[in-house]
């Protein structure tokens, strides 16, 4: 989040996350970019998935997870991870995109994944673990 920041204010480093500008900034792209992703997977899955107000948040990437993961394990011991990929002015990041689904909807895009292997592949050879 912090690359693309840089990118986006034309800041040539030193950002500095606590500015309200940078923090308004990076919310901003947080969110553009948990709406594009839903609704790629969305159309692509063809469901109706709607996402909540997305949530930033500023530390060290284990201390985010740490907190997340302890709040998310007392309903779901799954989660989607997605790969991300940009290329802003010449210039490629790399990142993680982790969804948080209640464990209903989980199991809902789980089964969809599964069902779109099966007709393509027959017997697919990956599967996703679907908790029933």
């Amino acid at each position: 989040m912090r690359s693309l920041s840089l990118i986006f204010s034309g800041e040539e480093r030193g950002i500095d996350p606590t500015d309200t500008i940078n923090w308004s900034l990076m919310e901003e792209i947080s969110h553009i970019l948990a709406g594009t992703y839903v609704t790629a997977l969305s159309n692509f899955l063809d469901l109706n998935i709607l996402i909540s107000t997305s949530y930033t948040m500023y530390d060290m990437f284990g201390s985010i997870l740490n907190s997340l993961l302890t709040e998310m394990s007392c309903k779901t011991d799954f989660a989607l991870l997605l790969n991300a990929e940009f290329l802003i002015k010449e210039e490629e990041i790399y990142g993680n995109i982790l969804t948080l689904f209640d464990p209903a909807s989980l199991d809902i895009l789980l089964k969809r994944i599964n069902g779109m292997l099966y007709q393509k592949f027959g017997q697919p050879e990956i599967y996703f673990y679907i908790n029933i």
